[in-house]
């Protein structure tokens, strides 16, 4: 049967069965393309199309390569958020000085705060000079 407005399969009264070309997902039996196994993002609502990942594949020079092995977008670095699902794109990041204003993260840029609201551009994106 299909869920709500989706053109997936709830589990129930389901007799189709997944391709060769296709994993099946553990919680809800949904298929999903192999060729979006271990490609970092959760394609099945159990994850488990991201499960037991031993290869890895070499990220690009516009990615940052997790500790675990998967890729993510390099602005994703230093975010705040744990993309890499392991925190690796999380650490070793540099953080502005209380007396600093942060520009921007990626890459990070930090001034000093007395530079804020003072007519210039400091930043080089004009983000000193919003809300004075």
């Amino acid at each position: 049967s299909c869920i709500n407005g989706q053109f997936s399969c709830d589990g129930s009264n389901c007799s189709r069965e997944c391709t060769a070309e296709e994993f099946k997902c553990v919680d809800d039996g949904l298929c999903v393309e192999k060729k979006y196994l271990c490609n970092g993002i959760f394609n099945c609502r159990d994850g488990s199309d991201e499960v037991n990942c031993s290869e890895t594949r070499t990220c690009s020079e516009e990615e940052f390569t997790c500790n675990n092995g998967r890729c993510v977008p390099m602005a994703f670095k230093c975010d705040g958020h744990n993309d890499c699902q392991d925190f690796s794109d999380e650490f070793n990041c540099k953080q502005c000085k209380d007396t600093e204003f942060m520009c921007s993260l990626t890459p990070l840029q930090c001034i000093a705060k007395q530079l804020l609201c003072d007519g210039h551009d400091d930043c080089g994106e004009g983000t000193d000079e919003i809300n004075c």
